[in-house]
């Protein structure tokens, strides 16, 4: 076996703050795989999101063998986010947001209707 039969592929993943912390404590800098962080923020902001995650994933293309995108498919650009990274070979969630993503999509509905009761009113279970 020769030495680059051995080596992984390197990997990028790509993702917005909320996953930072989470990631770092998880990669243990032999796994070949590198953090590239969208700015916070750029989830409020359109075109900025749209412009972060494609300069992303064309960095990523470059010397990454695979590109891991940690961003909601659904989080608000001007284009589907999905769509982006499926179209330049990334691997993406198929979650809405980042709350579904770490708490799936029943207990995000959850914790939405709890959100949005009236201060005052009994909790009741969300149906």
């Amino acid at each position: 076996m020769t030495s680059s039969d051995t080596t992984k592929p390197h990997i990028a993943i790509i993702t917005c703050p909320v996953f930072v912390d989470g990631l770092r404590s998880v990669l243990t800098g032999d796994d070949n795989a590198s953090l590239r962080v969208l700015k916070s923020g750029d989830h409020n902001r359109k075109r900025l999101l749209t412009e972060g995650l494609a300069d992303a994933l064309r960095a990523s293309g470059q010397g990454a063998e695979r590109a891991i995108v940690m961003i909601g498919a659904e989080c608000d650009s001007d284009v589907n986010v999905g769509t982006l990274a499926r179209e330049a070979g990334a691997m993406i969630p198929e979650e809405k947001n980042c709350i579904e993503m770490l708490l799936g999509p029943e207990k995000r509905r959850e914790l939405v209707h709890f959100l949005v009761e009236p201060v005052g009113t009994e909790r009741r279970p969300h149906p």
